[in-house]
């Protein structure tokens, strides 16, 4: 039998986005109600959302909400939705495991 690798149900995704991930789904959560006031929709993305904002620069996670270049690729929602994932596996570490090693990789080849 071929191993399906780790399957989080969209009932222990959200369970742990606000408990164990609260420290990025409170930022996220709050930053998509703001966007939502000034007009922009989120969609879905998998089990969380994507919110369109600005062109050509790629996308960051906060949470289960993602914000995200016009017109996202596929694999760039993926890829942010992997984050969220990362937030309900590492929880608050997630900030010295992903967020500052990712903000530092990207500058650097900035």
């Amino acid at each position: 039998m071929k191993n399906q690798g780790f399957i989080l149900s969209k009932v222990w995704y959200y369970i742990l986005s606000f408990t164990w991930g609260i420290i990025l789904t409170i930022p996220g959560c709050v930053i998509t109600l703001v966007l939502m006031c000034f007009g922009y929709k989120p969609r879905k993305n998998m089990y969380g959302w994507y919110i369109e904002i600005g062109k050509n620069w790629g996308g960051f996670n906060i949470g289960p909400c993602s914000l995200v270049c016009a017109n996202p690729s596929k694999h760039l929602r993926q890829h942010e939705f992997g984050h969220s994932i990362q937030n309900c596996i590492f929880g608050p570490l997630i900030l010295f495991f992903v967020v500052i090693p990712s903000v530092c990789r990207y500058w650097y080849r900035e």
